[in-house]
């Protein structure tokens, strides 16, 4: 199977994007060296002397694709130990012109090559920095640029960082925009490298971010990485390089957060039901307790219903006489000798209330007697009484 320009040009901002977020911490070294010697001049900054960001750049071309099709694709600058690649932006621009790349600001797309001259100690250059589009949304370009500070931060973060570059600004301006042949750049590889496609594996995912992964409901795996590169405005290479990884923490840290407040609501609603039902039970013992007590007492709302509810408790089968009382706490004294019924209170003047008349139905007793005269027990009293008694 052949590879195609556009899968290079896809492999080539996998690799550069996912060295954002590196920091060399001073213009003059970075990591950034040949491809056969990466390694050793990491670790050896001072091997590589002057400013990066075109260095830059020719490494990631130089990983994907190696030295003879990184040259078809962005040339090379004899006498230079970079395998392709210019250490000087303005060589860089006018192999660029020289081939016929130039596109244009406002036709820009991911992977192109953004020159530029930058306010500053080399602003007598005819461009003194580089870039690669990383995103184009509605003509505004995100370039991804090494050997400059994190926008906003210090010089400690000299690094490898996204930068939001309209054509001009205070920054300084784009000279031009140019694209690699990526084209050119796979028929030499399919030649070298005949029935091969160039693949950058894509390094799984360490324990610790399999962890962050499956707290934050993702898969384990380069998919899930993916995913939440995506959900998270990242490009969704599926590396987990120095962006992610910050991403990553802070998401757990959100996380847990969250966790910890929904927790500590939890809490606080149990604590609430716990409450709220130890005080229905309360209230249930109170009850209880009240109704208890209630057994043991015998009344009513007024003293005409207190009568009738001691007639109930002392002739609960009926009773041979009723006796009748009105007002006068004499006559209730003098009906309470009596043995054979209970004493019933009536109100003066007026008829017998529905519950006194209910209680003598009750009763059901053979006489009905009122004490005193028709003073103290009017006869209209008396009558209704005989008449709930059905004796009339």
């Amino acid at each position: 199977m052949s590879l195609t320009g556009a899968t290079l040009r896809k492999q080539f901002l996998t690799v550069v994007n996912d060295q954002v977020g590196y920091t060399s911490g001073q213009y003059e070294h970075s990591r950034y060296g040949r491809r056969s010697t990466w390694a050793s001049d990491w670790l050896k900054p001072q091997d590589w002397q002057g400013f990066w960001c075109n260095r830059f750049l020719s490494w990631g071309v130089d990983q994907v694709m190696g030295t003879n099709p990184g040259r078809a694709a962005v040339g090379h600058q004899a006498g230079t130990p970079l395998p392709v690649g210019f250490a000087a932006t303005w060589l860089q621009r006018d192999w660029f012109r020289a081939h016929g790349r130039h596109v244009g600001y406002a036709a820009a797309e991911p992977g192109d090559f953004f020159l530029f001259l930058m306010n500053g100690p080399r602003k007598a250059n005819p461009t003194n920095h580089i870039g690669v589009c990383s995103r184009s949304v509605a003509g505004r370009h995100e370039v991804l640029e090494g050997n400059l500070a994190n926008p906003g931060k210090g010089a400690d973060t000299i690094g490898v960082w996204y930068h939001r570059r309209p054509l001009q600004g205070p920054y300084g301006k784009v000279v031009a925009v140019y694209r690699p042949d990526w084209s050119a750049a796979a028929k030499v590889y399919n030649r070298e490298h005949p029935g091969s496609v160039v693949t950058r594996p894509v390094p799984p995912p360490t324990a610790e971010q399999k962890a962050q992964l499956k707290l934050l409901g993702y898969s384990q795996n380069t998919a899930g990485v993916r995913k939440f590169q995506k959900a998270n405005g990242l490009m969704g290479l599926g590396m987990v390089g120095p962006q992610t990884k910050t991403l990553l923490a802070q998401r757990v840290t959100e996380h847990r957060r969250k966790a910890d407040l929904a927790q500590q609501e939890a809490e606080k609603k149990r604590r609430a039901e716990e409450r709220r039902k130890a005080e229905l039970a309360q209230q249930k013992r109170a009850e209880e307790q009240a109704a208890a007590l209630q057994r043991h007492r015998v009344g009513g709302d007024t003293r005409f219903t207190t009568a009738v509810a001691v007639a109930r408790d002392t002739f609960p089968d009926g009773a041979v006489t009723v006796y009748l009382v009105g007002d006068s706490a004499v006559d209730a004294a003098l009906a309470s000798t009596y043995r054979d019924g209970p004493v019933l209170l009536v109100p003066q003047g007026d008829t017998p209330s529905e519950p006194v008349l209910e209680e003598i139905r009750r009763l059901a007793p053979r006489k009905v007697k009122a004490l005193g005269g028709p003073a103290a027990v009017s006869d209209a009293q008396l009558g209704a009484a005989l008449a709930a008694a059905d004796l009339t």
